[in-house]
């Protein structure tokens, strides 16, 4: 539960500017952005018994221990987190700035105890920290501070675009709205990016680890290099392009049961292949599919066989050796020559 108190309860809480007031944590008032949201999610994840107060009063702003995206001042040190003033609060070397909710990250220290408190244990914290910046935090960061690329092209493609920044103003009371009431508005907001902060988190740190699964699996694969196995799934595109580049195909199982054989990409994401399936298997199944890889070189049972996917990147086969037989049968073959000796002999 988000506790948001109001300017009254706060100002009798204020005694002196000199002395702050613990677990009082302030973000301006009004009409509310991402990155004010965002501020106050990760703060109460990190300590659920902090107070939040919605105000631009500056005998408030002075007497809170935390303030952000609002007060003017940055100055981490003393959990001053804005970036308003003249000047901007800094940028990262790719050129995004920062905004409040982005300064507050790079508090290394709570970021880190964030990551553990989600994650109940576990490693690689910086790790997951850097991935979550790159996914959730920039993108944040760049709305809430109009920041875009200079590499982009506005013209390049009109599709239109939601954001999560864009989510989470929809959150605001709106004008034909009777209930005005922010403050209980800006908490659901919260809570609402507390499972995303929670979910993105969750997600680096089987990126992390999905990392380690596959360098594992290239280290150990040497009989059959162009062809990696996984033994359950998990990402592996990055990885592999990264550091298998002798790697055509891989195969794992999915989530049915079967099991998949897949090209790897020239990029992530990416439908052009190192190397696709080939072209006779298009779009078969079954049987059909069983007699083309057959025809291929492989050896494979009809029962076996399970889809070859129009495209050529994908395919699937009910048993492992299946698979391996479809990924084997792919690879170009190296024709045999035949020398004739006695040939050799009378030409020397």
């Amino acid at each position: 539960m988000i506790k948001i108190i109001t300017e009254t309860q706060a100002l009798l809480m204020v005694c002196t500017p000199e002395d702050r007031i613990k677990g009082l944590v302030v973000v301006h008032s009004g009409v509310f952005h991402a990155d004010d949201v965002f501020f106050v999610a990760f703060l109460t994840l990190v300590s659920p018994s902090i107070q939040i107060v919605r105000t631009r009063k500056s005998e408030i702003i002075e007497a809170a221990e935390i303030v952000g995206d609002v007060g003017g001042i940055c100055a981490i040190n003393q959990n001053r987190y804005d970036h308003h003033q003249k000047g901007g609060a800094g940028a990262r070397l790719n050129g995004v700035p920062f905004a409040s909710f982005g300064l507050i990250w790079s508090h290394t220290g709570w970021t880190l105890d964030l990551i553990g408190t989600v994650l109940r244990g576990g490693g690689q914290y910086s790790a997951i920290a850097r991935i979550v910046d790159e996914s959730l935090v920039q993108a944040i960061d760049a709305s809430d501070c109009g920041f875009t690329s200079a590499a982009s092209d506005p013209f390049a493609d009109a599709t239109p675009r939601y954001s999560l920044s864009m989510a989470i103003s929809a959150f605001n009371p709106d004008w034909s709205e009777d209930d005005q009431d922010f403050d209980a508005a800006f908490a659901r907001a919260v809570e609402f990016a507390q499972m995303i902060l929670r979910r993105e988190i969750i997600s680096a740190a089987g990126q992390v680890e999905a990392t380690l699964v596959v360098k594992q699996a290239i280290t150990e694969q040497t009989d059959e290099p162009e062809i990696l196995i996984l033994n359950r799934f998990c990402p592996w595109q990055n990885t592999v392009l990264r550091c298998a580049d002798v790697v055509k195909f891989v195969v794992f199982p999915s989530e049915t049961g079967d099991w998949r054989v897949q090209a790897v990409p020239v990029y992530s994401g990416s439908y052009e292949t190192r190397m696709s399936l080939p072209a006779t298997w298009a779009g078969l199944r079954t049987a059909k599919l069983a007699a083309a890889v057959r025809a291929s070189g492989g050896s494979i049972g009809d029962d076996e066989a399970a889809f070859c996917h129009d495209k050529l990147f994908i395919g699937g086969a009910t048993t492992f050796e299946g698979a391996m037989q479809m990924a084997r049968a792919a690879l170009p073959k190296v024709a045999e020559v035949s020398i004739d000796l006695t040939d050799l002999r009378e030409r020397a």
